[in-house]
């Protein structure tokens, strides 16, 4: 993972916001998980944590909420989706995304045979209910922002890997709960895919098979987040461990709910491979210069509206006065028209915000009768 930052390799930063452990001074932990992710000057961030502690550790580390352009649940469990309403209190406007099938109770079952809810909560109910955009349903591939990705529902592939517990759908424990809305988020950089993951309740080789199978078989990078290999049973940790090797043994950051004698055990194995992942760590990657084609493919994501900063103007004025940018825009054929069409996506910070201010992209001509003006 590089340190390093070039105008044309724009970096990705990975931030964790909530997990049960914690490295830096005023930052606190809870059993629980959250990452905040920046690409530019958009951001998501995927679970919430148990509580509001998200917001705290956020300002502690200078990570702004407000601007979110999506949030996106893993799966509908307390310690993922708890801290929704003070979330959604601060980016009103970021599109939610989640399966449906995250809204429903959902309960754990004890050795004694009783159960205790573990659902979202009526506080995160409410907020999704309430606010505006309204929830967005996720069964399949979606994406949430651009080039970011949820996996939607993931085959249960495997033959040794379950959902990690007791876990049930009714409050007299006879319901089992296949949790059918646990999904993984995953982008494409460099190096590689990197994985996202909430609980991967699905199975993390099931989760890691379903990347592959979206990507067209891309390299998987690096797999971050809970595990649940809490329970796991010696040979399912043995089969993992081999399917991991066979995955090329990407980085791993282990966290939450991968527990601690399977986290011992992966780094133990890939002691050159494991990364720490606790409340402050920061992770860089750098995007691809061009971007994979899902298979199936998705619909783009919906776009959250954010105000057009200063920044945003002094970045479009590059582009507007850019003599390449405008010969496009001029001329729609030719070498500069084609080159514009190529790197104003994934390589050129000045043609997107181009493409913010004046809502259209920096090879397209000016409609019929507008000028281009820094006011527009």
């Amino acid at each position: 993972m590089a340190n390093s930052l070039s105008i044309l390799s724009e970096p990705i930063v990975v931030t964790v916001l909530v997990e049960n452990s914690v490295r830096g001074r005023g930052l606190m932990a809870e059993h629980g998980l959250a990452f905040h992710v920046q690409a530019g000057s958009d951001s998501l961030l995927f679970d919430t944590g148990q509580s509001a502690l998200v917001v705290e550790n956020a300002r502690q580390l200078g990570v702004d909420l407000s601007r979110l352009r999506a949030v996106a649940l893993s799966h509908g469990h307390y310690d993922h989706a708890g801290g929704l309403r003070a979330v959604r209190e601060l980016a009103p406007h970021a599109h939610l995304y989640a399966h449906p099938a995250a809204l429903v109770p959902r309960f754990a079952r004890s050795s004694d045979g009783t159960t205790r809810a573990i659902g979202i909560g009526e506080p995160g109910l409410e907020a999704i209910r309430v606010h505006s955009p309204p929830l967005q349903g996720t069964p399949a591939a979606t994406e949430v922002l651009r080039d970011f990705f949820l996996t939607g529902e993931i085959p249960r592939e495997t033959d040794f890997e379950d959902v990690g517990g007791p876990f049930v759908l009714d409050e007299a424990g006879l319901r089992p709960d296949p949790i059918v809305d646990d999904q993984a988020l995953f982008f494409d950089t460099r190096e590689g895919v990197v994985v996202l993951l909430g609980c991967a309740h699905a199975g993390l080789v099931n989760t890691l098979r379903r990347v592959r199978q979206l990507t067209r078989d891309r390299p998987i990078h690096a797999v971050l987040g809970g595990m649940h290999l809490l329970e796991a049973s010696p040979e399912r940790m043995a089969r993992t461990v081999d399917a991991l090797r066979r995955f090329g043994q990407p980085r791993l950051g282990p966290a939450h709910c991968t527990g601690a004698a399977a986290t011992a055990r992966l780094w133990h194995e890939f002691p050159q491979a494991c990364l720490v992942c606790s409340v402050g760590s920061s992770f860089v990657f750098h995007r691809r210069d061009v971007a994979f084609e899902l298979n199936p493919p998705v619909q783009p994501a919906a776009r959250a509206p954010r105000p057009i900063s200063r920044m945003d103007r002094a970045l479009a004025s590059v582009c507007r006065n850019c003599p390449v940018c405008r010969r496009a825009r001029q001329r729609p054929s030719g070498l500069a028209f084609r080159l514009v069409n190529q790197v104003e996506r994934h390589l050129c910070p000045f043609c997107r915000a181009y493409e913010r201010v004046y809502g259209r992209k920096a090879h397209e001509g000016k409609p019929k009768g507008r000028e281009e003006s820094a006011a527009d």
